[in-house]
């Protein structure tokens, strides 16, 4: 179903106060069966994550490879996406991070970079949502 608009007027033909409702709930309806269940919405199978971690606010979280395409959000000002445990990730591995805070942090393996960088990311508004992905042994971990 295409986008149902309410049709306004000054002369007359414009949509009545059921027919706009009527328009309304179709619109609503397509939205929940496209991104949802019918029911309830699920962002994450649009953003494209397989899975969804919350890490509250003073916890961390260390992700394995296994855990590749797994979006994590940052509750807290301190929540931490320690990366130690991913030792030796297959090129392409991607975890989402959402920073809800301003001094977030990401702790990187001492063998590995993140885009470029020899020290952990420390996430300001200028991050506050990013992928970041395997690249190899050469770089490490790209900011896309």
């Amino acid at each position: 179903m295409a986008y149902q608009g309410i049709t306004t007027s000054p002369v007359g033909s414009s949509d009545s106060l059921l027919q706009g409702g009527v328009k309304i709930n179709s619109n609503f309806t397509e939205i929940y069966n496209a991104i949802g269940d019918g029911s309830t919405i699920n962002l994450n199978q649009k953003v494209g994550y397989s899975t969804v971690v919350s890490v509250p606010s003073a916890g961390s979280v260390e992700p394995t490879a296994d855990d590749n395409n797994t979006l994590y959000i940052l509750e807290g000002p301190t929540s931490i996406l320690n990366l130690n445990n991913v030792r030796t990730p297959p090129i392409g591995t991607r975890f989402g991070i959402i920073s809800k805070e301003s001094t977030n942090s990401i702790i990187r393996p001492n063998t590995f970079r993140i885009q470029g960088l020899n020290e952990n990311l420390v996430l300001d508004s200028n991050y506050s949502s990013l992928d970041i992905v395997y690249t190899g042994p050469d770089f490490g971990w790209a900011i896309k």
